[in-house]
Formats: structure tokens, sequence, C-alpha cells
């Protein structure tokens, strides 16, 4: 088995794996809405983004944007361009890289993939880069719709901001633009590479989350966190590194979220489980009801914010969870986010 698994990694590592290194969609499973972020042949909003400097390779492999037309289903063609950054974070010198896609819009917001070829789009380290999107439509006009999530970051790249500019690239501006975007890279090598990462909820309340390395170089220990808006974090599981070289290594664990408590999971989240009889229900309630009346008297900040847990109800159980890399060093890096749903 085990020279089954170095053949694995090792076959990995030559074809190359992919990883999404910036991502605000929890890989394409926000909610989206009509908000305004014009992109046509004149107006370009570009992402600002860095790598780190033990880069050794990468290449920009796939991205996923949020897009729709604001007044017609039809024909559109979206153009990517990728630049290095000035100081002000905007588009410098010329193209780097440059593709263009034909696609079909409607006027519901919706999540497109374009795939990048990826050959033509290299990394390096300690660079700055914007990628730049614009577009073209027949009739109407293409909005980038925003998710108004914050963006998360793996592989030591770090997200800087948002530009964007009317004039056809001739002067720009920042702003503060959430608009949904995931990057995804191919073929990285950094210290620490993620190759897989995922999780699944079980009827009982027990969450298993999995995750596979290729190299791990001055890794720590890595921490599974959670959140139910994916804003707030709660650290659920922290595992030691196995490995510090070349080859990677595989990690399980399981949490019993009936024991935990989860950033935006109070205890309402009792109610999201059916396994729990009628009478944990109504103990469950008196609680709730309890601590709800000794907020009303004493209006603590602690029990005030159990009660914004009832919220949590209208995400019918979505559970986010990432990984927190942490190097020797103390250096912290996010893995990309994914989503399980509490079970019916």
């Amino acid at each position: 088995m085990r020279k089954l698994f170095t053949l694995l990694l090792l076959f990995i590592s030559y074809v190359g794996y992919s990883q999404v290194i910036i991502d605000n969609t929890a890989n394409g499973t926000v909610a989206l809405t009509t908000s305004l972020g014009s992109v046509t042949a004149t107006n370009f909003q570009g992402k600002v983004f860095t790598t780190p400097a033990e880069l050794s390779s990468g290449n920009l492999s796939k991205i996923k944007l949020s897009l729709y037309n604001t007044s017609a289903n039809g024909a559109a063609t979206i153009n990517f361009n990728l630049y290095l950054a000035d100081a002000n974070n905007f588009p410098t010198g010329s193209a780097l890289s440059s593709q263009s896609f034909g696609t079909t819009l409607t006027t519901t917001p919706t999540y497109y993939d374009f795939n990048l070829t990826s050959a033509n789009w290299p990394l390096a380290a300690s660079k700055k880069y914007v990628l730049v999107v614009s577009g073209t439509t027949a009739s109407g006009t293409i909005s980038w719709t925003t998710t108004n999530t914050s963006h998360t970051t793996s592989s030591s790249i770090a997200y800087v901001g948002t530009v964007r500019s009317t004039n056809s690239g001739s002067t720009w501006g920042t702003n503060s633009y959430l608009n949904g975007i995931q990057i995804t890279a191919t073929n990285l090598v950094l210290p620490v590479t993620l190759t897989q990462f995922s999780a699944n909820l079980s009827k009982s309340g027990i969450l298993s989350a999995s995750w596979k390395t290729a190299s791990e170089k001055n890794n720590s220990h890595f921490i599974l966190q959670g959140s139910t808006d994916g804003k707030e974090w709660s650290n659920l599981a922290t595992k030691n590194a196995v490995s510090n070289g070349d080859n990677g290594a595989e990690y399980n664990t399981e949490i019993d979220l009936k024991t935990v408590s989860i950033a935006g999971f109070g205890l309402v989240g009792l109610f999201l489980f059916p396994f729990y009889n009628r009478r944990s229900r109504i103990i469950a309630a008196f609680i709730v009801c309890s601590l709800f009346i000794v907020s009303c008297s004493k209006q603590s900040d602690e029990l005030s914010l159990k009660t914004e847990s009832l919220k949590v109800g209208s995400l019918k159980g979505t559970i986010y969870l990432r990984l927190a890399q942490v190097d020797k060093d103390g250096t912290v890096n996010y893995s990309h986010v994914i989503s399980v749903k509490a079970p019916n």
C-alpha cells in the first residue's frame, strides 16, 4: 500500500493537480443577487493578489465568475488579462497572459466556469498581479455581481483588493466590490501543497473531514475551522504535521457537532439534526427560552450573541469549513472553503 501511495503522489506531481487559491463563492454555493458591477468594452474590473517568495512554480488554470445580463439573454464574450501591478495596485506594462471566452448569459445571476490554457498563465514568486476582466454583448449589459462574502486564499497567495477603470484602462481607481470569483491554479509547488479537502455530515451530527498533501516543508500543524456564515470562524480540530519533506500525508478527523459550538451555530443547531427525540427538543427549547429571558433582564453581550444564533435556522444547516495551515514560524495559510449541509 505504501508503494502504491508513493506512486500515486508521483503521478499527481507529474500530471499536475488543481487547487483553489482565491475564493469568495464557497465553491459556487453562495447565493447571488442582481447587484451591479458592469464589465464592458470600456468598464474593466481587476482583482489584485500577490504570490509568496517560496513559490517555485504554478499556473492559473480556471476562473469562476458570478455573471448575468441586466436586460436580455444572449451571447457574450468575457476577456481575461493578467498584468503586473504597480505600487497603487493598478495594472502596469503589457498583459502577461490573455484569453477570451464566448458564453451565453441570462438575466439570472449564475456562476460560470472558464478553463484557461494553463501553460499560458504562469505565476512567479514574489509578484503582485492584477487579473483584469472585461466583456462585450450585443444587447444589455454584463454585470459581475457580488457575493458580499470576503475572499479566502490558500497556498500563501494573498488577496489585495479590487481596482476598476471606466475608460478602457486609461486610468484606474480602487473600490471595495466583492464580485464573485474563484481562481484555481495548477502545478503549484509550495512548502505545503494541499491536493484534496472534503467533508461530510452524518444524520447523527458527526462531521468527518479529510485532506491530503503532496509535500510539506516547515509545517507545524493544521486547524480545521467551521462557520455558518463564512465570515466568523471557530476552531474545530487540530492535527499535527506527520510529514515534513517532499512526501505528502493524509489526514482524517471526526467531530461530534453536538458537543462543540461553531461560530454562528448555537443551541438552535440542536433542531437541525433529526435524530433528537421529542423530549430532547423540549429540553433544548427550554434552555433557549431561559437564555432569552435572562438576556432580556441582564442585556449581557454573551447572551445577546446566543440570541443571534437563532439566525442559523435560515441557513438550513449549511456549515462552511476551511483549513488553517500553520508553519513552524507561526505563519498561517488558509485553504479554500468547502460546505456541508445538515441532513434532512
